[in-house]
């Protein structure tokens, strides 16, 4: 099968979640926003799918492995929603005064919300592939590489805090984890040169994001409308997404024509023949 250790490099990804997502997360678990709880769980529900996916492929399991492919409309809808969720949420901070939404939201929402079209994307291109199992594989495998550029901005500032050496800058951590998802897809587009396209898509977006993080840091009319999204009301835009993310998958679904049965052919001799009737 490809791909046939990915699930412990997955697996490995939980305890570095965990560790990055302490300060702004996990360690106020009880007080934090429900956009938080939203996307932080979805998040982690699609890690553990990719590993179980992984995981059946690579032993047979074939009912798990279709099992956990059906709960891909469960959980993309509720993930992108949950994503939108946190946006919305990012922006209304930033209206309310908190000083570092304030400063970080107009260059980290278009990166969330990139990553929120990407994964739709990516997805849906997987259910399009999944009968060719190599670049169905890659295109799953690229969505869990969505999740380093956040992941090693916060575990930069996490190691400088331990440390005691001075922290790294947003945009410094912000390019660094970019850097670190474009570089192991860059590698992998290399070494699996016949299912490269989902890694180089990968690496393509991620040389935009870090073009597009000053541009819309300073543009005035993105702040304007980060803004005003933040005073809309949340459910229309995560139910939008959802939405939109659903239909994409169902279509996806369907571009992919059933497998043709092969219908045995029928003997010409008759069955009631005795063996004394039958002709050449």
């Amino acid at each position: 099968m490809p791909y046939r250790h990915a699930h412990y490099w997955l697996i490995a990804l939980f305890p570095l979640i965990l560790l990055s997502f302490w300060p702004g997360y996990f360690g106020h678990f009880t007080s934090a926003r429900p956009a938080q709880h939203a996307h932080g769980m979805t998040a982690i529900a699609w890690l553990a799918l990719l590993v179980i996916q992984s995981w059946s492929a690579h032993t047979r399991r074939v009912a798990w492995h279709r099992a956990a492919g059906f709960a891909v409309f469960a959980i993309v809808p509720l993930f992108a929603a949950a994503g939108m969720f946190a946006v919305r949420d990012m922006a209304a901070e930033m209206n309310a005064g908190s000083p570092f939404e304030a400063f970080a939201a107009p260059a980290l929402a278009p990166d969330d919300l990139s990553s929120i079209v990407a994964f739709v994307s990516f997805v849906t291109a997987a259910l399009a592939t999944r009968r060719r199992g190599r670049r169905h594989a890659a295109w799953m495998l690229a969505t869990a590489l969505l999740i380093l550029p956040p992941l090693t901005t916060r575990l930069l500032q996490v190691v400088a805090r331990i440390t005691a050496i001075e922290a790294p800058s947003l945009w410094t951590s912000f390019v660094l984890g970019t850097l670190v998802s474009m570089g192991i897809a860059l590698f992998l587009a290399y070494s699996r040169r016949e299912d490269a396209r989902p890694f180089i898509v990968l690496a393509l977006l991620c040389m935009v994001k870090i073009g597009c993080y000053p541009i819309f840091e300073a543009n005035a009319g993105w702040r304007g409308l980060l803004a005003a999204l933040g005073n809309s009301p949340p459910i229309p835009s995560a139910a939008a997404a959802a939405a939109v993310s659903l239909a994409a998958l169902i279509f996806a679904w369907r571009s992919v024509p059933p497998k043709c049965r092969v219908v045995p052919r029928q003997s010409t001799i008759p069955r009631t023949a005795a063996p004394g009737q039958l002709r050449p």
